[in-house]
């Protein structure tokens, strides 16, 4: 991989054992980080994230990157976030059948409890 000017934007768990998701910019790494041991490994990527989530392309999300993500627990869910906007997708992982389920739209819209807090103007984690 080529030497890089950035740094890892967000990250999220899969639903997958040790599995977890590293975006930067507009690519993503799927990494199996072997807790404990020395046998961590790329399962999938380097990438462009529209390669990797084809529901994605033409979005902000596919064509910008991913400021900030987290996963839901005990699903192939996350929520992704970038600039002032977010969506809920179906990530599917090791396919490229992902889906949006919910957005794309503002985090007020999506989060209404952030609405003026200033974390409705964009999240970066």
């Amino acid at each position: 991989m080529a030497a890089r000017e950035s740094w890892i934007d967000s990250a999220f768990r899969s639903s997958r054992v040790n599995e977890v998701y590293f975006f930067m910019k507009n690519e993503y790494v799927l990494v199996n980080y072997a807790p404990c041991t020395t046998k961590d490994y790329v399962v999938n990527g380097p990438l462009p994230i529209s390669s990797g989530y084809p529901s994605l392309a033409g979005t902000v999300f596919g064509d910008v990157g991913i400021d900030c993500a987290f996963g839901c627990p005990g699903t192939n869910r996350a929520f992704i976030f970038s600039g002032d906007l977010c969506a809920k997708i179906d990530y599917a992982p090791h396919t490229t059948n992902d889906r949006i389920i919910q957005g794309p739209m503002t985090i007020a819209q999506m989060f209404p409890c952030l609405k003026n807090s200033g974390f409705d103007k964009g999240l970066d984690a």
